[in-house]
């Protein structure tokens, strides 16, 4: 079913028709880099690429971190050199 309306569907009432079914989304937003991605954990370091955000075109030329690619995430550790 497609509506084109200006209207929130939470206003609707069909928001249950357009929710997630098993409402178990493990869908991260991630800074990959410079770039933000939407990623879906597949592993405990690692995710599948759901899509770019991004206003950067090359960006979306990229072949690493398009979507269905899976990549690495390793954690950041903040490193503080004060003596």
């Amino acid at each position: 079913m497609v509506l084109y309306t200006p209207v929130p569907v939470e206003l609707l009432g069909i928001e249950e028709y357009y929710s997630n079914k098993d409402n178990k989304s493990n869908k991260k937003e991630v800074l990959y880099g410079n770039v933000r991605l939407e990623v879906e954990l597949t592993g405990e370091n690692s995710c599948k690429v759901n899509r770019i955000i991004s206003t950067d075109p090359n960006d979306y030329l990229r072949t690493d971190i398009s979507p269905g690619a899976v990549i690495n995430l390793q954690p950041e550790l903040a490193y503080n050199n004060k003596n």
